[in-house]
Order: C-alpha cells, then structure tokens, then sequence
C-alpha cells in the first residue's frame, strides 16, 4: 500500500477512539465547581437583648395574715446590648401586691452586666387567701432595634398563725415556770419542751438560749439539750432541755428565758424566731454562797 494511503488510514483510525473515548474523559474529569461563600450569621435583636432574676423572685410564701413584708427584687442585664424597662406594669400592681420604689423606667439605661431593681411590698390578707398576680416587664434594647419581654409572678399565701414558731412548755404547762421553793445553796432541775408548729423547720442550738436573773448570785444553767450545737426539727417535733437553778441568798426570785431558733425554709431574708418563759422562786435561807461560781 502506498505510504500517504496507509497514513490517511491510520489517522482516520485514531480520529474514531478519539471520538469513542470523548464521554468517558468528559465524565472522568469533572469541571471545576465555582467557589461558594459560606452562609452569613445573623444574630436576631432578641439574642442581644435579656435580663433575669439573678436572686430573690417575689414568692412572698406562707405568711400569717396582717403580716408586712417587704422584697427587694433585681433585674440583671444579662445581655449584649444596654437596655431600659418601662416599670409601668410594675405600678399596676394590686392588693395584696404593691410596688414601693424602683429604679427602672424607660429612660433609665442599663448597661450589660448592670442592675436595676424594685421594692415590693405584701400585706398578708385574711387566712386562707392565695395571691397570684403576674406582669410582663419588656426590656427595649438601648443600642439597636428589639425588645425582650418575660413574665414575673407576684404569689403569697396568707395562714391565721406565723409560718414558723415554735413554744416552751413547762412540766406545769403553765405560761411562767414555778421553781417552788429552794434552799439557797442547793439546786431544782426543771425540764422544758419547745414544742415546734408552723410549716417551716427550726433549727436549734443550745447556744442560742440565754437567761436573765433578778439575782446576780444566782446561777441558772441550760444544761441536757437534746439539740446540742446544732439540730434541725420539722413542725410536731417536741426537743427538752433542762433548766438548773441553784440560788445564792434568800428571797423572792425571777427571771426569764429566751430561746432563739433559725427557719430553715431556704429563704435567706426569714429571721429567726424566738420564745420567752418567766420563771420564779421562792428562796428560803440555806448554805450561802460567799462567791458565786462562774
């Protein structure tokens, strides 16, 4: 064959796996896709704006009816953003509920990690009555446009007797504890029970009970506390201590003791409670003592 036949031939050849292979290298190969920007973030206003509670809530609980309590309340900016609250729904409070002082307002900014706060005061009313009044606060964001709202409770529940007492009983159950008649120079020992009632725990310590003597020869000790340093006793719960009298000189004797216990009820702001017993003595003549001991 002569030599510019076979080219044309062979070059036709090769013009027909050119074509044959052509899908198969485009499907190989891909193209190279364009670049694609990653999606932008955006944060909404209410993501900058917010505030809390941080401490106390305005949950009054049980209280006896009459009683006045006052509740200091804190708003933490706990945002981004400096934010104002309008305190209006805070005067729209209504018995037994009523707002004392604020530093809120609408012109007022709060900047982030600042607090502003309101004073809130509950009246007890007559036993048996729950108190539940709920607002919505809006914070309105100082920097940019957005609001947050969240609503506050306002709850108290009112009782015909204190939330947590407790009283002491003699072993006459007599309001003054009678001594009788002692010798001066020896002693009486009389047992007292504190008898808890309420609804909130107490706790007791025998450290926590003093004593008063018209005497001041005289030694009253607080001894056999089944509370020692340090015990807590639901409402039912009857703890005894006992009382030592050991007089000095002869004569008319008094006195009184005070028992102090904490509420254990998780509330930080609730004082302690106390009782007071008097007591009495007839001192007759006996072995006198030239010093009292301590």
């Amino acid at each position: 064959m002569p030599e510019p036949r076979r080219a044309r031939r062979i070059a036709a050849i090769l013009g027909l796996v050119a074509l044959a292979t052509a899908p198969a290298l485009a499907t190989a190969i891909p193209a190279t896709a364009a670049p694609v920007a990653p999606a932008a973030v955006h944060r909404g206003p209410t993501d900058q704006v917010s505030f809390s509670l941080p401490a106390l809530q305005p949950d009054f609980g049980y209280q006896k009816q009459g009683t006045i309590l006052r509740r200091s309340i804190d708003i933490l900016n706990d945002g981004i953003d400096s934010i104002t609250i309008d305190s209006a729904p805070l005067t729209a409070l209504a018995a037994p509920f009523t707002l004392k002082s604020t530093t809120l307002s609408s012109t007022t900014v709060i900047a982030p990690g600042a607090r502003g706060s309101f004073l809130v005061e509950y009246t007890a009313p007559s036993a048996g009555t729950d108190s539940l009044q709920t607002i919505t606060l809006t914070a309105t964001d100082h920097d940019r446009p957005g609001t947050y709202s969240q609503s506050i409770s306002f709850i108290g529940h009112s009782l015909s007797t204190p939330r947590a007492y407790f009283e002491l009983i003699n072993p006459a159950g007599s309001a003054t504890l009678d001594l009788g008649s002692v010798k001066a120079g020896t002693s009486v020992t009389k047992t007292i029970t504190i008898q808890v009632f309420g609804i909130d725990p107490l706790e007791f310590d025998q450290r926590n009970i003093t004593v008063t003597t018209s005497d001041p020869a005289a030694r009253v000790t607080v001894v056999n506390a089944v509370f020692g340093n340090g015990a807590i006793y639901r409402p039912g719960s009857s703890p005894t201590f006992d009382v030592t009298f050991t007089p000095g000189t002869a004569g008319a004797f008094s006195g009184s003791l005070r028992v102090i216990a904490d509420v254990r009820n998780g509330d930080p702001e609730t004082a302690p409670v106390d009782d007071v017993m008097p007591f009495v003595a007839n001192v007759t003549p006996g072995r006198a003592w030239p010093n009292p001991p301590g």
